[in-house]
């Protein structure tokens, strides 16, 4: 609606054309997560200052992203529909101030879908549900330390924990909000720089993690077979 509101170009309808904009459209159609919410504070700060360098010292702050870290988002989960060769966010906005008042009332959406205080509160809403004490204990160590890549570990230990009693609400709401929390610490982890025992050891996880959603018989394959191969 913001992007139809202002004429900014979408798909073949012709408009402004502004590669950032478009880019991250496709990131909020195909993987929107918590990340958003430093993108859209540091894109008001573009939008309020026109400086670019704001927009990423913004980025930083909020959500420890930088330039390099906008470029990766593309190669797990979304695609360069603009076909312009760029990779994800690594695109300089168009500056257009005028939308200053809708991306800030976006943010106020974005925070409640992925902000933490949604997070804390499932974890609360599934006290007297967890399977045991030592669960609910994990489950808000998760959330303190949620931007933490060493949590990755902790939040399948959950996921296992909660899949007997995922029929229940409130624990399938947890049990969604970890793998998304999850996904969000895979996406900022600098693959290119783990060595050779981290980075399968981090194949094993986000395997483990589409198991665990999933249930593919697949997936349950091919996770045996790269354990036999190791």
């Amino acid at each position: 609606n913001i992007m139809r509101t202002h004429g900014i170009k979408e798909g073949h309808r012709p408009g402004i054309e502004c590669k950032f904009i478009e880019q991250w459209h496709q990131k909020l159609h195909t993987n929107s997560a918590p990340d958003d919410i430093a993108i859209c504070e540091g894109y008001l700060a573009y939008l309020s200052s026109g400086n670019v360098d704001e927009m990423y010292r913004v980025m930083w702050e909020c959500g420890k992203l930088t330039r390099e870290d906008l470029g990766k988002m593309c190669q797990m989960g979304f695609k360069d529909h603009t076909k312009s060769g760029g990779r994800g966010l690594n695109f300089t906005p168009v500056h257009l101030p005028h939308m200053y008042d809708d991306v800030k009332n976006f943010l106020g959406l974005l925070k409640h879908v992925h902000g933490g205080t949604d997070l804390f509160a499932l974890c609360e809403a599934c006290k007297g549900q967890y399977p045991d004490h030592e669960s609910e204990c994990l489950a808000f160590d998760i959330f303190h330390s949620r931007e933490d890549p060493f949590s990755m570990g902790k939040i399948l230990d959950l996921r296992r924990r909660l899949e007997p009693i995922s029929w229940k609400r409130d624990v399938l709401m947890l049990d969604v909000a970890m793998e998304e929390q999850l996904r969000t610490l895979a996406e900022r982890s600098d693959v290119a720089a783990m060595p050779r025992d981290g980075l399968l050891t981090f194949i094993f996880m986000i395997l483990e993690d589409l198991m665990l959603s999933r249930h593919d018989l697949s997936l349950q394959q091919g996770y045996g077979l790269l354990q036999k191969l190791m």
